[in-house]
């Protein structure tokens, strides 16, 4: 079973967060979410490389570095309300800078995962608001992810009629770039139909097995004390 917070915590030492406001420290979390993305959270030791070298950094809310050290903290509900899990590109530019080998863009993965699919640890759920997780900063960043995910796990390739469509009707934007639209279904940039190829089987057993190696993963984490 998955450790309580009160198990995973080894103190109760309070840090002051950008807002004023003091927030109880949670050194668990760490090892919950290197276990979840394979990543060395707690060898970061705030170079910056990763926020120098981070494209989309101006649109974040919270720079690379910062993501690492709130999660060093375990400050769970203000990552999960972050707009920065879902303005990163996954480019991998801060693994790559990183001296201890961090991947930031692994660790938004994981927190995107939970808050789409609502698979974090019971622990991580109970910090952060005790089985109430935060809506999603970027609402319309997040209906994209987990339909463009959908896609390609279904049909083994992205359909981008399909995946438009249902954003638009998701996300409640119907009209805004219609004229755009319309014009590249016109000069054929858009098949109305998908095209089902045998190799979408093999897409979808990717999905399974990553979902297989997440799920063992948190299941360490979730037992460690």
């Amino acid at each position: 079973m998955p450790a309580s917070r009160s198990a995973t915590a080894t103190s109760s030492a309070a840090v002051i967060v950008r807002d004023g406001q003091s927030r109880e420290v949670w050194p668990g979390f760490a090892s919950l979410l290197e276990a979840a993305s394979g990543q060395p959270v707690s060898r970061c030791y705030q170079c910056h490389k990763c926020s120098a070298g981070c494209p989309a950094v101006e649109f974040m809310d919270l720079a690379p570095d910062q993501v690492v050290r709130l999660a060093q903290y375990g400050l769970v509900g203000e990552l999960l309300s972050s707009s920065a899990i879902w303005t990163c590109t996954a480019c991998h530019v801060c693994g790559l800078r990183c001296p201890n080998g961090i991947d930031v863009a692994a660790l938004m993965d994981v927190l995107k995962g939970w808050h789409l699919a609502g698979s974090e640890p019971a622990a991580v759920r109970e910090a952060a608001g005790g089985g109430q997780r935060p809506a999603p900063a970027e609402r319309g960043t997040a209906i994209f992810h987990r339909l463009f995910l959908d896609e390609v796990r279904r049909l083994g390739r992205m359909h981008e009629l399909t995946l438009m469509g249902l954003y638009k009707v998701l996300s409640r934007d119907l009209f805004s770039d219609l004229a755009a639209g319309m014009k590249m279904i016109a000069l054929g940039k858009l098949p109305l139909v998908p095209r089902l190829r045998p190799e979408r089987r093999d897409v979808s057993d990717m999905f399974l097995r990553a979902k297989i190696v997440s799920g063992r993963r948190e299941r360490r984490g979730g037992g460690a004390r």
